[in-house]
């Protein structure tokens, strides 16, 4: 056997990674655009529920209604996003900043909410 059939090459037909400076700035970026979006989200949902709840005084469902509809389409966006951007290798430090920032958006939302509540 020859030399060359003993040790072959590996064959590359995936692009090469990015450098890990670039996945990092990505993923800053996504987690901070992912968090923006849902606390904007919530912050609008209960701005918007306080003000349809406060209009209706005697039944709470319109007000329960807008804020869910609100909420479930900014965390709906940003999973969209996260999951369409997936199969792109250029966008993978961004996909993993989204979900990391929604994350930090649901929790940043939970405990204002959670006070609010008190």
């Amino acid at each position: 056997m020859s030399e060359q059939q003993q040790n072959p090459e590996p064959l590359d037909y995936h692009k090469p990674d990015p450098s890990e400076q670039r996945m990092a700035i990505q993923a800053l970026i996504g987690c901070i655009v992912g968090a923006l979006i849902v606390g904007g989200c919530a912050f609008a949902a209960g701005f918007s529920g306080f003000l349809t709840t406060y209009a209706h005084q005697a039944s709470p469902w319109p007000g329960l209604v807008v804020f869910c509809a609100i909420i479930l389409t900014g965390i709906g966006a940003v999973v969209f996003w996260a999951i369409r951007a997936r199969r792109s290798q250029r966008w993978r430090g961004f996909v993993i900043g989204l979900w990391i920032g929604l994350g930090v958006g649901l929790l940043g939302a939970g405990i204002c909410f959670g006070v609010g509540l008190r």
